[in-house]
């Protein structure tokens, strides 16, 4: 289950207490880092700024939804004594027959204030509670929880309330729902509320069950580590307090038994700048290996604890964009954490792989020499099958088309001199993703002019190239879902001891993709060639490399960036929740690891859904 914000398309109120055309995303184009490696403004990826009144923008979220293996939405509903405001999404969603993701309601029954611009006490919409007005919310709402795509525990539609402590009398409000419920529709109602202050017995409310809400702990639960102190703040005027978000997922290391009916919640992550400016709450250190990690945990525990269609995780949330907390895929991580999410399923054994179901690969090769392409022509030849890109710099593609013409799998792009092969690469991905390919084989010739190099160089193209190597890469992938990338086994080079003059500013990088620390054990492959999947590179796709990113470093041989992306695509894996292996590991791999059977979802790509 994922939490779902409708707030994104305007609406009259939000005219007026926040300016003209106001949504979630006005929020979030204004903020900026508090503070160095700080992620903000955190952008939209695939989706874009989407209005959620056009239908095409929550099939495609319904699509992600499914392929990554979330199983409903749980949309947050406005009441204000017989007043709705954001209820156009919930209302398109429910009758459009194509959107078959199963649903329910969250009511989110505060008083909205101006607590996005710290003016608490300002209430621009109250509640009204009445016995009155709760049984003109039930009435209404039951329109929903009638639908045959609604979400039922035991055949009883599940209706969450955000704050229940907020209510007059709360089981009186929960007797007058099931009776009205019961009397008309001759239905029976699971009600849960939402753990952001207490974690009491469900009965307290006369409810059935409780939903775990982190980033909030109920009262008497310490907070995360504060790790303020420890950031460089972009100002003196940052009040921003930073807490570390592994203490949350550690909880699940060690989960208490709850002594009534609870529902498990996980966050991927949680950053309100964007809402609160310099004033903002963040956790710090949250990465999508470790939320599929933690994700994992609450669902074998759950598995384990609750029966039937009570086994339930809730992840807050699908698109909480202004909270920094949301699965939707973004400009810097792209789909890592959805397929972080579809990965802790595989891994929990929710999802199925098909060991049948072929994956489609793709060859990037970079030339740095005409010359040199005689050698690998014929190696490329003995795959005919499989689609090959060629990049070289402009002034040696006439002569290498030439050399390739008649060839109908093999293109040739032009690839500018900055960068090298590795910036080359990140530029053709793209094209292979286009085209089908799941899979990408990174291949470059030697450019250097010591001939041990050269030696290295062919040695490992032969091992990659080699029919039973490609053979046993497709099968491992295909076989183990978290198999993010695969070298050569030769030379596997540490990290930390190749980044020389400019330690600091390359570990800024690989920050930017999602690795906190460079650990001893990170390491890349020598040659910078292997086996890839392509969302294993989202998080160094995502970042954007520029121009003027490959200029630092200039005169300092191994430290410049064109050198350092060779060792940041093992961390992209990593960065995007996949394992690292080389070709000797593979045979342990498929020997050992006999995953069960049904259908793969394809990839995240908008094409792949025709695939």
């Amino acid at each position: 289950m994922a939490f779902y914000l409708p707030q994104f398309h305007p609406i009259p109120e939000n005219d007026i207490w926040w300016g003209r055309g106001f949504t979630e995303w006005t929020n979030v184009t204004r903020a900026r880092p508090l503070f160095t490696g700080h992620y903000q403004p955190r952008l939209p990826g695939e989706l874009g700024f989407y209005d959620l009144r056009v239908i095409d923008n929550q099939r495609r979220q319904v699509e992600l939804a499914r392929l990554y293996g979330v199983d409903a939405f749980c949309f947050y509903a406005y009441w204000f004594g017989g007043r709705r405001l954001l209820e156009a999404p919930l209302h398109q969603y429910a009758s459009r027959p194509e959107l078959d993701l199963p649903f329910c309601i969250c009511w989110a029954n505060q008083n909205w204030t101006r607590r996005w611009d710290g003016s608490d006490s300002t209430v621009l919409m109250a509640q009204s509670h009445s016995p009155e007005d709760d049984i003109a919310f039930i009435e209404h709402y039951s329109r929903y929880l009638l639908d045959p795509l609604y979400l039922r525990i035991g055949g009883r539609p599940l209706l969450l309330v955000y704050r229940p402590e907020h209510l007059p009398d709360p089981p009186a409000t929960a007797e007058r729902w099931r009776t009205w419920l019961d009397e008309v529709h001759k239905t029976e109602l699971f009600l849960a509320y939402v753990q952001g202050v207490d974690d009491v017995h469900p009965d307290t409310f006369g409810f059935d069950g409780a939903v775990e809400f982190p980033p909030l702990r109920p009262r008497g639960r310490p907070l995360p580590r504060e790790v303020t102190s420890e950031l460089d703040p972009t100002s003196t005027d940052v009040r921003a307090r930073v807490y570390d978000w592994r203490d949350l997922a550690a909880d699940s290391l060690d989960y208490a038994p709850p002594g009534y009916r609870l529902f498990r919640g996980v966050c991927p992550s949680w950053d309100n700048t964007a809402r609160r400016g310099s004033s903002a709450s963040i956790l710090w250190h949250s990465s999508p290996v470790e939320f599929q990690n933690w994700l994992l945990r609450a669902l074998e525990e759950t598995e384990g604890r609750l029966h039937g269609d009570e086994r339930l995780v809730f992840v807050n949330a699908w698109n909480e964009w202004a909270e920094g907390c949301y699965l939707e895929p973004d400009l810097r991580f792209g789909y890592a954490y959805l397929e972080a999410h579809r990965l802790a399923t595989v891994r929990a054994g929710l999802r199925r792989i098909d060991p049948t179901e072929e994956l489609q690969l793709g060859i990037a090769l970079h030339v740095s020499s005409p010359d040199l392409l005689t050698e690998i022509q014929g190696r490329l030849e003995a795959h005919p099958g499989i689609p090959v890109v060629v990049t070289a710099v402009p002034e040696h593609v006439p002569a290498i088309a030439a050399s390739l013409h008649g060839s109908t799998t093999v293109e040739v792009v032009s690839a500018e001199s900055w960068g090298g092969a590795s910036r080359a690469f990140l530029q053709v991905v793209p094209h292979l993703e286009s085209v089908g390919c799941d899979l990408v084989l990174k291949l470059q010739t030697c450019a250097s002019s010591d001939p041990d190099d050269g030696d290295v160089w062919r040695d490992v193209l032969d091992a990659l190239l080699a029919p039973e190597t490609i053979s046993q890469a497709l099968t491992a992938f295909a076989d183990d879902p978290s198999l993010g990338m695969v070298g050569a086994p030769g030379d596997r080079r540490t990290t930390i001891a190749h980044l020389r003059g400019n330690a600091q500013r390359l570990r800024a990088f690989a920050h930017r993709i999602g690795i906190e620390t460079l650990r001893p054990d990170h390491s890349f492959f020598a040659g910078a060639m292997f086996y890839a999947r392509i969302d294993a590179l989202a998080p160094l796709r995502a970042i954007q490399v520029e121009r003027s990113d490959y200029e630092l470093g200039v005169g300092q041989s191994g430290a410049v960036l064109a050198d350092g992306l060779a060792q940041w695509f093992p961390l992209s894996a990593e960065a995007a929740g996949f394992r690292v292996a080389d070709t000797r590991q593979l045979v342990v791999a498929h020997s050992t690891l006999r995953p069960p059977t049904s259908a793969r979802p394809p990839g995240p790509h908008a094409h792949s859904s025709s695939r």
